[in-house]
């Protein structure tokens, strides 16, 4: 861990992407603290591991508002991801090509959930909570009138 760290302290930019190992770690370890810290290094990042790395952190931490709105941006900016967690059989897409990952598309879904997808899998009531939001977030907005 602490090699993650004295990675991203010299390579901020992260460009290797050092952060979605290091978030992965320390999921393993139950530091959900530590966890968020460095996906709040990297607000604007599009990466599954802190997008919904840091949702599902604030709700291991009992900040159930704050997790909602990460919650939501992450199923915005990457659906497939939430769509693959909520998977009965996951199967690696005809698409996904060794050493390789599209960003936004399946094979980047499966890729996330095959590494971290046991997080919210061991957590009923976290993927139960991401299954309510998804079907939120498509239900259909009715206007006044």
């Amino acid at each position: 861990l602490g090699l993650f760290q004295e990675l991203l302290s010299l390579n901020p930019n992260d460009n290797q992407g050092v952060r979605a190992i290091a978030v992965h770690a320390l999921f393993k370890l139950g530091r959900f603290e530590d966890a968020l810290e460095i996906t709040k290094q990297y607000p604007d990042d599009a990466m599954p591991e802190t997008l919904y790395g840091r949702a599902l952190a604030l709700f291991k931490l009992g900040q159930r508002q704050k997790a909602s709105v990460a919650l939501r941006e992450a199923i915005e900016y990457i659906p497939l991801v939430a769509k693959e967690l909520l998977k009965v059989k996951h199967r690696l897409p005809e698409t996904a090509m060794p050493d390789a990952v599209t960003v936004g598309r399946v094979d980047e879904a499966y890729y996330y959930w095959e590494h971290c997808g046991q997080f919210w899998e061991e957590d009923t009531e976290a993927l139960e909570w991401l299954r309510k939001t998804v079907r939120q977030a498509t239900m259909p907005r009715r206007g006044i009138g």
